[in-house]
């Protein structure tokens, strides 16, 4: 069985290892078969066309190896809110096999929690307080993935599809950022759900 992801970022399909190393981690300690986890990358705003979103979902639904297909979308630059962001598909959720979430602010919020990897590979002295001690408040006037950018220069620029998946390392890195981040927790808990697991965040 697999799971399809539908992202607008590149980000979030570089981290898709991550996100899969979590799957078969929960699968091995409850002896459950392992689940394939496939991203698709839209590109530009094309993730935001929630009628043709969802069409693309119900063609991977028709799959019989398909157990849920998944829209991961930034609230950042098009959305208000995380609830205008979800809103705005629920009203093509026409199977409980598809489902929204969301990124608040954007995808960068998730890497906040790990202060300290980030000023190493920032190039930066050592920290150990984060100045975001709720990461998904970073809000739009200067949204996660422009704090990274300034974080990062002018040593080195943040590069999202390197450094990323340096930062959200492991199934452990991302019950962290999960602690701190409730959207993020939301969006794991469907893929263990999706998967068949028991487990949740």
């Amino acid at each position: 069985m697999r799971i399809v992801l539908l992202v607008e970022g590149r980000t979030e399909k570089a981290c898709t290892p991550v996100l899969k190393a979590l799957l078969d981690e929960v699968a091995q300690v409850e002896g459950r078969p392992a689940v394939a986890l496939t991203a698709r990358h839209y590109r530009g705003s094309r993730l935001v066309d929630a009628a043709a979103v969802a069409i693309d979902a119900d063609s991977y639904l028709r799959q019989p190896d398909t157990a849920g297909v998944v829209v991961l979308v930034d609230v950042f630059p098009e959305f208000p809110s995380a609830a205008a962001a979800t809103d705005h598909f629920r009203r093509h959720l026409l199977d409980d096999r598809f489902r929204a979430h969301c990124a608040l602010h954007d995808f960068e919020a998730w890497l906040l929690p790990h202060w300290q990897r980030l000023h190493r590979l920032a190039g930066r002295p050592p920290r150990n307080r984060s100045p975001w001690p709720s990461p998904e408040r970073v809000d739009r006037v200067k949204p996660p993935s422009h704090r990274l950018r300034e974080l990062f220069a002018p040593h080195r620029g943040y590069e999202k599809t390197r450094d990323a998946p340096r930062i959200l390392q492991s199934a452990d890195d991302l019950r962290v950022s999960a602690s701190k981040c409730e959207q993020l927790r939301l969006f794991l808990n469907t893929l263990l759900e999706f998967a068949g697991y028991h487990t949740r965040l």
